[in-house]
């Protein structure tokens, strides 16, 4: 039986977030390329693909990076591969999705941070948890387009959308990782960002 999330706990960790990933304050992860760059760990993985409204971003100019960590844990940026997909080593917890960091050219980096985050579990029997396909799209009207040509994609809107393809997914995870490994389908829940609220502890 699946323990309730503790939402007060995830909202603090998601609003710490916030703050790492504008300052840099994370660590960059990369995608295993193989069962023994685990370590014993088990795998989360899936596929992230961006969209500018309903089209697909293929311009290979821009660069994405997922920020992402598990409850507990210190905040991770990792690049999805060619084909959008990610093979994080992770351990027993809850693992939150909760932005995007955007590098149009070398000196031009937006960071967003999603206000409703997909988290998904990993439990202590899994090996292999497929959390389907996470379509991340920045929308914009002809007349933000205008603004953003002139100071680039911050101006954007961006939302989430979990798509449970896992029939599609999962036969690319299947031959990365080894089809010796067991895979489950992982259920993916959205987390509202809480709202900044003012402080209210005493200075020491």
């Amino acid at each position: 039986m699946n323990k309730k999330v503790n939402i007060v706990t995830l909202s603090k960790m998601i609003a710490l977030l916030l703050l790492l990933s504008v300052t840099g304050c994370y660590e960059t992860t990369h995608n295993i390329k193989a069962t023994d760059d685990l370590a014993g760990k088990k795998v989360l993985a899936g596929r992230i693909l961006f969209y500018e409204n309903d089209t697909p971003i293929r311009d290979s100019s821009i660069k994405f990076v997922m920020f992402y960590h598990k409850l507990g844990d210190k905040v991770q940026a990792l690049e999805p591969d060619a084909d959008g997909y990610i093979y994080i080593p992770a351990t027993k917890g809850r693992y939150v999705f909760a932005g995007v960091k955007v590098m149009v050219k070398i000196n031009e980096v937006f960071n967003f941070n999603f206000s409703a985050c997909p988290t998904v579990a990993v439990n202590d029997n899994d090996s292999v948890v497929n959390f389907g396909t996470l379509n991340v799209k920045f929308s914009q009207s002809v007349g933000e387009k205008v603004v953003a040509f002139l100071v680039g994609l911050s101006h954007a809107h961006i939302s989430v959308q979990h798509v449970s393809d896992y029939d599609v997914t999962r036969p690319e995870i299947v031959e990365r990782i080894g089809a010796s490994m067991p895979l489950r389908d992982g259920k993916v829940v959205f987390i509202k960002r809480a709202k900044k609220t003012e402080k209210t502890t005493p200075k020491e």
